[in-house]
């Protein structure tokens, strides 16, 4: 469910009932659209996450910590001055919209009491957080709106504050029916989505669980909506919204196949052939479902500079490779250049200056056959012979050079592709850092920012197989190398997808204390942290660590390696997930 008028309602409910009277103690901008507020309440100290990201902006309680820039944003700073030791009067949703006010009162630089409200509106790419005085005036926002980005709309430190323009009707107040039956018959497009644009606050996944209660088809038109269904549709409208004012919620995620679907504060029946896991609160909800989600969007918009580079390498590294698979098929004819040479030679004195072509016997065929062979008839016939011999010479060393040229853009596209296989897996910032600086050692890319004095560098993952045996996944280059040719001891078992870039994956062998089962569960990490972690059926090779073997000269991350055994695996998110317990 897009975080709609009955989640805002439902989290504007949960907040206002914990956060009531609360203290704002301190105030964090981790990202640039992000805010984390640090709340003193009476049930203890609480952290409050607000986002208007366009991909996923929420507000609810978290618990992951999260670095903080060197130097404070300047919202950032704006905001402590006006809201930090400040008490939290009220959380309210307006108007059943994706908007949430906080009202909070604070003493301003006179010491006089007043009141501000930081408002969080929850609408897509057009999210924001904003500062407004008693008077209804911005004081500043987190995103400034000009008047050329929206002629509608502006929010500029000093302007009047106003609400997003909506024609819509509030499900929680609309008490005549016949208005709301009118108001839909004026839609002119099918029932599904004249319910969504008429009611404030609705999504599109609610208005599919309002059809599926009402037991309507949400393909016919608005205009043919009949005043019956249409009391069908408002009962279910109103059950929903009186079980909301009555606190009757269902914080649940829906699950498909292991992966998470949809959420809700209201049971969705359409979804009843789904699997569910619920929750006691919202916030515990949306810190579940979002992380990931967030973190991996986050990191896509992080790394899209690093991508961009990696695929326009590896496009030029293909282009390259057309061109020396072009040109190694053309050195084939120099055997026809030597044989020419060769006959020309032995008719020499049957050729004279000036002839243009030669007829002569081929005598390295069993076939008794003549061969027309060009000749310039500016050159002498030894000339003539030297020419061909010269070409086919020339041909012979271009195709040494583009055999040797080819096998190293072979290594390049392989290495490029494990890096863009590394962006996928990467968990944090730290793990683009390291890629960025494994880039420019190689030649690629600017050197990457380094905060403070000494470099830092992100762990490899620790997993834990159901027999208790421990493994490490390599999360890039620089890491697969430090584990393959420092942490594994020679009788460890080393993974790795076969033919395919991916991680390198060792498990301790303990001596040989270990089982087909942790085998098993070790080359399925190996394909999930892999380019192959949607396909099934992956292969994956396995050897003891002393079979690995690292050439002088290669890249990061590239090894050879004998006496494997290859085992094909799927790779499954869930069984993963249990076995992997964090970073070192």
């Amino acid at each position: 469910m897009a975080f709609d008028g009955l989640s805002v309602y439902t989290i504007a409910h949960e907040l206002n009932n914990l956060l009531a009277e609360a203290r704002i103690d301190k105030i964090h901008q981790p990202e640039r659209d992000e805010l984390i507020m640090a709340i003193r309440s009476k049930s203890g100290n609480k952290k409050l996450l607000l986002s208007c990201s366009s991909s996923n902006p929420r507000i609810h309680l978290t618990a992951i910590k999260k670095n903080n820039p060197d130097h404070p944003p300047m919202f950032c700073m704006l905001l402590r001055k006006h809201l930090a030791g400040g008490k939290l009067l009220d959380i309210r949703q307006v108007e059943f919209d994706r908007i949430i006010e906080m009202t909070i009162e604070n003493k301003n630089e006179m010491g006089d009491l007043c009141k501000k409200r930081l408002i969080i509106e929850i609408m897509g790419k057009h999210s924001n957080i904003i500062l407004v005085d008693d008077e209804n005036n911005v004081i500043d926002s987190i995103k400034h709106i000009t008047p050329d980005i929206s002629s509608v709309r502006v929010i500029l430190p000093g302007v009047l504050y106003t609400l997003p323009p909506q024609n819509k009707l509030n499900p929680m107040e609309v008490n005549n029916e016949f208005r709301a039956y009118e108001y839909l018959k004026q839609k002119t497009s099918e029932l599904h989505k004249g319910i969504y644009q008429t009611f404030n606050g609705i999504s599109p996944q609610v208005a599919t669980e309002i059809l599926s209660r009402s037991g309507l088809d949400g393909s016919m038109h608005c205009s043919e909506v009949t005043e019956i269904q249409f009391h069908q549709l408002y009962s279910t409208i109103n059950d929903i919204m009186d079980n909301l004012q009555r606190g009757e919620f269902d914080f649940s995620v829906y699950m498909s196949n292991s992966k998470m679907v949809d959420f809700s504060s209201i049971p969705l029946t359409y979804f009843s052939d789904h699997s569910k896991k619920t929750f006691d609160d919202f916030s515990t909800l949306l810190e579940y479902y979002y992380r990931e989600k967030d973190q991996y969007n986050r990191l896509k918009q992080k790394s899209y500079d690093l991508r961009k580079m990696l695929h326009n390498n590896i496009e030029r590294c293909y282009k390259k490779k057309n061109l020396q698979v072009k040109q190694l098929k053309d050195t084939k004819n120099r055997e026809q250049y030597k044989l020419y040479g060769e006959l020309i030679t032995a008719h020499i004195y049957a050729i004279q200056k000036g002839d243009e072509q030669l007829e002569a016997m081929n005598y390295y065929s069993e076939d008794t056959e003549t061969v027309s062979i060009p000749l310039n008839p500016n050159f002498t016939p030894s000339e003539n012979a030297q020419a061909y011999y010269k070409k086919y010479n020339k041909a012979k060393r271009t195709e040494e050079a583009t055999i040797e040229q080819l096998k190293q853009t072979d290594e390049e596209i392989e290495y490029l592709e494990s890096l863009m296989t590394s962006l996928e897996i990467a968990e944090n910032e730290q793990d683009l850092v390291d890629i960025r600086r494994e880039l420019y050692n190689e030649g690629y890319g600017k050197k990457p920012k380094e905060k403070g004095r000494r470099q830092q560098k992100s762990n490899p993952l620790k997993f834990i197989t159901s027999e208790g045996i421990e493994g490490y996944v390599g999360k890039n280059n620089t890491q697969n190398d430090q584990l393959t040719f420092k942490t594994a001891a020679s009788g460890d078992l080393w993974f790795h997808t076969k033919d395919i870039p991916g991680s390198h994956v060792i498990l301790r062998t303990n001596l040989g204390e270990y089982t087909e089962q942790s085998i098993f569960e070790a080359a399925t990490i190996a394909a999930y942290y892999s380019k192959a972690k949607n396909s099934s059926t992956v292969p994956v090779d396995y050897t003891e660590k002393r079979h690995v073997k690292k050439p002088n000269g290669s890249k990061p991350g590239f090894v050879i390696y004998f006496q494997q055994k290859t085992l094909y695996v799927t790779p499954e998110a869930e069984t993963v997930n249990q076995l992997i317990k964090s970073d070192i």
